[in-house]
């Protein structure tokens, strides 16, 4: 569910083309690297055991079957957590292998300049306005300066491989929520003095201007200017002028959200415990 979700249609074949930018807001499909959180045997198991609660008879068609149960009767029985499946035609390789072979759905120039020039990892700026040059036969109307005027911007034009960097996932940003909000306190009693899970989410949605009773005039605010920042990013790519992005030149950066100072930004909080702890575990 949610952002388990949002991740793996991230990495996903069969989700190419249809979003142009995602926002996860909980944890990532990534979990052991060696295993995933569950195996196709052990999905099937769990759907058969469904299958058998509704009545469905699981040495024949029972996936037919339960396509014609009522969403309803599906509430009734036992429950299990629900996860993409590694090794399937939605999600072929895991997570991992995914990101490292760069198998995922962004932007596709970076693939194409591969296909269009083998050598890429030492290609010039200037070999790149040559081949911008040379494709304008086909696509007409290409400014080879302006073209790579845009995409050079940040680059040093005497760095070999600067094309790669000009092409690199680009637009990614993490924040971490350091606002104790009241409400959620009340709410879902987490602890006073802690920021618990989804609390940021009566902020995204606005909560505040439906029930401005149970809510403080910063946490409206507060909630007004998270909505700004996450519909400004889904329309343009970037949440406003003062967020960083993710990674820049192998430097972390992640902002934090917290009314009482929307500025700052903090260095690499998870360091210890990602890059640490459980890198291990992941990577």
């Amino acid at each position: 569910a949610g952002s388990w979700s949002v991740s793996a249609h991230i990495v996903s074949p069969l989700s190419k083309g249809l979003f142009k930018r995602a926002i996860m807001e909980s944890g990532a499909h990534m979990y052991n690297k060696d295993r995933d959180v569950i195996s196709k045997p052990e999905a099937l198991a769990n759907a058969q055991k469904v299958a058998e609660q509704l009545k469905c008879n699981t040495t024949e068609q029972w996936i037919q079957c339960l396509r014609g149960v009522d969403a309803k009767e599906f509430l009734k029985t036992e429950s299990f957590p629900t996860f993409p499946v590694e090794g399937t035609e939605f999600l072929p390789i895991s997570e991992q292998k995914a990101f490292e072979a760069k198998k995922f759905n962004s932007d596709e120039a970076s693939g194409m300049l591969n296909q269009m020039f083998p050598d890429v990892h030492n290609l010039t700026v200037e070999e790149f306005k040559f081949l911008v040059s040379t494709i304008n036969q086909m696509y007409h109307g290409l400014d080879a300066e302006n073209v790579t005027q845009f995409y050079f911007k940040n680059i040093d034009p005497k760095d070999p491989g600067a094309s790669v960097r000009a092409f690199e996932v680009k637009n990614v940003y993490s924040y971490e929520l350091t606002f104790e909000s009241q409400f959620m306190t009340n709410a879902t009693g987490c602890p006073p003095g802690m920021v618990c899970h989804s609390a940021d989410i009566p902020f995204v949605f606005g909560r505040p201007f439906i029930n401005p009773d149970l809510f403080s005039h910063e946490e409206t605010v507060f909630s007004r200017d998270i909505m700004k920042m996450w519909t400004n990013f889904a329309k343009t790519g970037k949440p406003d002028d003062i967020w960083p992005q993710l990674l820049v030149r192998n430097e972390i950066s992640v902002r934090d959200l917290n009314p009482r100072n929307m500025s700052r930004v903090l260095d690499n909080p998870f360091h210890t415990t990602c890059d640490g702890f459980w890198k291990d575990y992941y990577l």
